[in-house]
């Protein structure tokens, strides 16, 4: 009963920001992503998804060019990404002419993606982007830090099951771990 509840809450919820995106560009609206992002606990549809069958890719190329534009309107940065093997400012000495992100892979079927890669500059961290689409059109987005290096699904797979944006202290307190960082 709770998969099928969630299930109809998963396209109500896709529906309605169907709806409100409609003649507005939520997309590159910054503070709504954020504040999406941020106060997300419930990944079930991320985790959901990543049961399906997908492609890997290991080229930069195989980012749409509208969630580069997302991205890119999320920042006062042009977003920029090397392939593996490609040099790239992994670390606080930068150097202008190259990226700050860096491939790892990207896992791409028709209606979801996954992009995992490396930031540099100051203090080296990993990021998945989750994005949900038409093949044209991002309808979805959801993006987090990783501590493994993932290259292939069941990495992927095994990472997500596990995933969780809120941890349990000792003293018995709950802390969001959400906060936007691409």
């Amino acid at each position: 009963m709770k998969i099928i509840i969630d299930r109809i809450l998963q396209f109500c919820t896709f529906w309605l920001f169907s709806i409100v995106s409609f003649g507005q560009n939520t997309f590159s609206n910054k503070h709504y992503w954020e504040q999406k992002i941020v106060t997300d606990k419930d990944l079930s549809a991320v985790k959901e998804c990543s049961k399906e069958q997908y492609k890997v890719f290991y080229d930069k190329s195989m980012i749409p060019k509208e969630l580069l534009k997302i991205l890119d309107g999320w920042s006062e940065e042009h977003i920029t990404f090397a392939n593996p093997k490609e040099d790239y400012n992994s670390t606080d000495n930068v150097n202008s002419s190259l990226p700050e992100r860096q491939i790892i892979s990207i896992f791409r079927n028709s209606r979801f993606m996954f992009i995992l890669y490396n930031h540099g500059g100051i203090g080296f961290h990993r990021h998945i982007i989750w994005c949900q689409w038409d093949g044209h059109k991002i309808t979805n987005i959801w993006i987090c830090n990783c501590n493994k290096k993932i290259t292939n699904l069941k990495g992927l797979r095994s990472y997500l099951a596990t995933f969780s944006r809120v941890i349990k202290l000792k003293d018995g307190r709950l802390v969001n771990l959400n906060y936007l960082c691409y």
